[in-house]
């Protein structure tokens, strides 16, 4: 958005052979595996703060309300002990974590991603509307799944960034489903031996 507002939209129209841009370069999303904090800390960052700081935490609160409808039971499914809803709201920071809760955190990860994508793609459809939108150019070491769905919905294409030797096939294997151009925007050539 920055760049559009500032007229390089209008540079990228007048360019015949820019057939689309990527916005963003390899975002801290989370890890694919690893312990809760690790695979859902920028969810776990957000609830930490108030509503009134941050959108995302006030978007994530509304959903959790309407999921659980009482403290009661959110508490239950979350083994915690929040005395209110306005408790929760003031900022929520967690040392356990049940199945449920992160049951809740992987969708809660699901939605940042989903308005991500459809912000960036919606800004770019009406400023570059005949380019291609060629996804968030995610690094292989923080690509969760979350992310990947939501990415699917609002990208044209896939660009990934791969810092490893070679295509580690089970670690690919996801794109044998994905209906979509995949491009590999960068890879590291210290990994690449002379044979």
């Amino acid at each position: 958005d920055f760049c559009l507002s500032r007229g390089l939209g209008d540079v990228y129209k007048r360019q015949p052979w820019c057939a689309g841009v990527f916005i963003d370069n390899e975002k801290s999303w989370g890890e694919l595996e690893g312990s809760v904090s690790q695979r859902y800390g920028v969810i776990l960052d957000a609830l930490s703060k108030g509503v009134s700081e941050s959108p995302a935490k006030q978007a994530f609160s509304r959903y959790l309300q309407e999921k659980y409808q009482s403290i009661t039971t959110l508490n239950t499914a979350w083994s915690t002990d929040f005395a209110n809803w306005q408790a929760f709201d003031e900022g929520a920071t967690f040392k356990d974590y049940s199945a449920e809760q992160v049951s809740d955190l992987s969708k809660m990860l699901e939605m940042l991603g989903e308005q991500y994508f459809k912000v960036v793609h919606n800004t770019l459809e009406a400023a570059l509307p005949n380019h291609l939108y060629m996804g968030a150019r995610m690094a292989n070491w923080g690509m969760p799944d979350e992310i990947i769905s939501a990415s699917l919905k609002y990208s044209d294409v896939l660009s990934f960034n791969i810092y490893e030797e070679g295509v580690q096939e089970d670690y690919w294997k996801f794109l044998e489903e994905v209906d979509l151009p995949v491009v590999i925007g960068a890879v590291s050539y210290t990994h690449l031996r002379a044979h």
